[in-house]
């Protein structure tokens, strides 16, 4: 099963097995490609379709604190994260977060929402709940500062 790839420690034997009984296997990334050949040689690249024609790049001469979190409110993507810094009440008084996406009814939300009002933070964080994708090129070309607070990264 290859001790040597990073994939290995953590897939365990059962994956292994479906991997190499599966019609077909795909990676969203080179990266898992590659880490995921001592499985299966066969596996198809399959990237995240993302449309970059969609998102124009701005450069910034100086950076705002100006963030934007855009991510399903569930816990697997450790959405109170962000405002649990000590420093956040200080940074976002200057600036603004929106902090957009669905809500998977699991408290994550009214964690969230808790969190904002012990912070005092109403003037500067946005919950806007759900935006179309159509919608997040403009949202995100209006922030400076992208949040990724999910607590495990799949690809490299």
């Amino acid at each position: 099963m290859g001790d040597s790839c990073p994939a290995s420690r953590t897939i365990g034997r059962g994956a292994y097995t479906s991997a190499a009984v599966a019609a077909m296997v795909t990676a969203p990334s080179r990266y898992l490609q590659e880490q995921l050949q001592p499985f299966r040689r066969d596996i198809v690249l399959l990237p995240n379709a993302l449309d970059l024609t969609h998102y124009t790049y701005r450069l910034r001469s100086s950076v705002r604190p100006n963030l934007i979190w855009l991510r399903a409110f569930h816990d697997i993507y450790n959405p109170t994260m962000r405002g649990s810094c000590r420093d956040t009440k200080t940074v976002l008084s200057i600036s603004h977060a929106n902090h957009g996406g669905p809500d998977k009814s699991d408290g994550s939300l009214e964690r969230v929402r808790k969190l904002v009002q012990d912070l005092s933070l109403d003037e500067a964080i946005e919950l806007p709940g759900r935006i179309p994708k159509f919608r997040v090129p403009h949202i995100i070309n209006r922030h400076d500062i992208f949040l990724n607070t999910t607590n495990a990264d799949n690809t490299r």
